[in-house]
């Protein structure tokens, strides 16, 4: 079982959800970003990593997927708190509309439902995962800012 929080810091609103298929499909977004400058110096930036979590649920019920469409308007743009199968706490906001991701099998009492939510460790999170003492200053795309 996994748990959503919602608003991540002092939750009020929450939904379990079974474990996800295949657990926590983590995906690492890093990019280099090319500049040439007015002496055609060419400059490489590289991004911060962006950590995304792609949950992906089957075999869900009717009253399940209500539960958490309710849960997703309330807490829709804002950072959630997720706490995984292992118990591990992390701070995301949701980047897919899990919505459009349900897909619908079967008819009345034996339908079943599947969606996928694509989460991002929210920025805080990874400005704490490049630097422990808090010199480094990414803004909420990633873009490394400043670095001591």
């Amino acid at each position: 079982m996994i748990t959503l929080n919602y608003p991540a810091n002092s939750p009020t609103n929450s939904i379990e959800l079974p474990s996800p298929e295949y657990g926590n499909a983590e995906q690492f977004d890093t990019g280099v970003m090319f500049h040439i400058s007015m002496d055609n110096t060419i400059r490489s930036y590289k991004k911060a990593k962006r950590q995304i979590f792609l949950l992906e649920f089957s075999a869900l019920s009717k009253a399940k997927i209500a539960e958490y469409i309710t849960f997703y308007t309330a807490s829709a743009g804002a950072e959630i708190e997720y706490v995984d199968t292992l118990g591990n706490t992390w701070y995301a906001l949701v980047l897919s509309n899990p919505i459009e991701s349900i897909v619908t099998i079967g008819l009345g009492s034996c339908e079943l439902n599947s969606m996928t939510i694509q989460m991002q460790v929210s920025a805080d999170a990874i400005i704490e995962l490049i630097d422990d003492d808090l010199n480094t200053l990414v803004d909420g795309d990633g873009n490394i800012l400043i670095s001591a």
